[in-house]
C-alpha cells in the first residue's frame, strides 16, 4: 500500500498534468532507454513533484534571456516548468524514443502561456551546446557521460564566451568526485528543499576564460 507521501505526490501530479494538458507519468520510475547511450550509463526517468521542481529552479534566477537546456528530459516536467518561468527558449534532449516523443506531445499541448519548448532525441554526448546559457540534469546517466557532456559545455564558451549556470539533482558519489576535479567549475549552492527526500541539488557556475 502507497503512503500518505506517495499518495499526495501522484495527486499532485496527476492535478498539474491535467491543469496544464499534458501527461508527464506521475512520479513512478519509467524504463531505461531502448538503446544504450555511447557510454552505456544511462539511468531510468522518474520527474519530480511540480512544486519540488519548481523549488530546484528558483535559485537559477532564471530570466528573459536565457535559453535552458534538460538533459535527460524524460516526458518534460522540469522543461515544462522552467518553460513557465519567462525564459527565451528551452531544449529537451532524451535518448528514450518513447520518452523523446511523449515530451514532444506534451510541449504541442502544452495549454498555458510558456516559453518555446524544442524537443530532440539525441546522445548527450554528441550535441553542440553553444546556444544554451543554463542546463538542468537531474541524474540521466552515470559520472563517465556526465564528464563528457560537461567538456562539451566548457568547450563551447570558446564559441560563444559568457557565463553558464548548471544545476545537478541528485548527485552520487561519482558525480561528487567529478565535480570536485573540475576546477573550471565553481560551486555556488547546495541544498535540499522540502519534500525532496534527502535528495539534495547542487548549482555551478561556468565562465568563459579572461
Amino acid at each position: 500500500m502507497p503512503s500518505l507521501k506517495g499518495m499526495i505526490r501522484e495527486w499532485e501530479a496527476k492535478l498539474g498534468d491535467r491543469v496544464l494538458g499534458i501527461n508527464t507519468l506521475g512520479t513512478r520510475r519509467g524504463d531505461y532507454p531502448e538503446q544504450e547511450s555511447e557510454h552505456g550509463d544511462s539511468f531510468w526517468y522518474e520527474s519530480k513533484s511540480y512544486y519540488l521542481n519548481w523549488l530546484y529552479l528558483r535559485p537559477l534566477c532564471l530570466g528573459r534571456q536565457d535559453v535552458v537546456y534538460d538533459i535527460g528530459c524524460g516526458a518534460g516536467r522540469l522543461l515544462i516548468v522552467a518553460a513557465l518561468c519567462g525564459v527565451a527558449r528551452c531544449v529537451g534532449l532524451e535518448l528514450s524514443q518513447r520518452l523523446c516523443e511523449l515530451a514532444g506531445e506534451n510541449a504541442a499541448n502544452l495549454r498555458v502561456p510558456h516559453a518555446p519548448l524544442q524537443i530532440e532525441q539525441a546522445d548527450a554526448c554528441t550535441r553542440d551546446y553553444a546556444d544554451g546559457d543554463v542546463f538542468l540534469f537531474c541524474n540521466p546517466f552515470g559520472p563517465t557521460t556526465l564528464e563528457v557532456v560537461l567538456e562539451k559545455i566548457r568547450q563551447s564558451l570558446q564559441t560563444r564566451p559568457r557565463v553558464i549556470r548548471i544545476m545537478y539533482i541528485h548527485p552520487e558519489p561519482g558525480h561528487r568526485e567529478l565535480f570536485a576535479r573540475l576546477d573550471w567549475m565553481e560551486l555556488k549552492l547546495e541544498r535540499t528543499f522540502p519534500g525532496a527526500r534527502g535528495i539534495p541539488a547542487m548549482y555551478f557556475e561556468m565562465k568563459s576564460p579572461g
